[in-house]
């Protein structure tokens, strides 16, 4: 689930797409929740695994 972003965009480069970012405003965090990535220490190794993952 984490590394699905990257992989589409590692796809979408090579397919010839052109990408580019867009300015976006984010409002607040819901109360009560907290990032699945930046939220803990396991979360993030999770995350840098599943993106190492998709590189290789």
């Amino acid at each position: 689930a984490f590394g699905y972003p990257l992989e589409l965009l590692l796809r979408a480069g090579e397919a010839g797409w052109r990408i580019h970012e867009v300015p976006m405003t984010y409002g607040p965090r819901a109360a009560g929740t907290r990032s699945k990535v930046s939220g803990s220490v396991r979360g993030t190794l999770r995350a840098v695994r599943d993106m190492a993952a998709v590189l290789r």
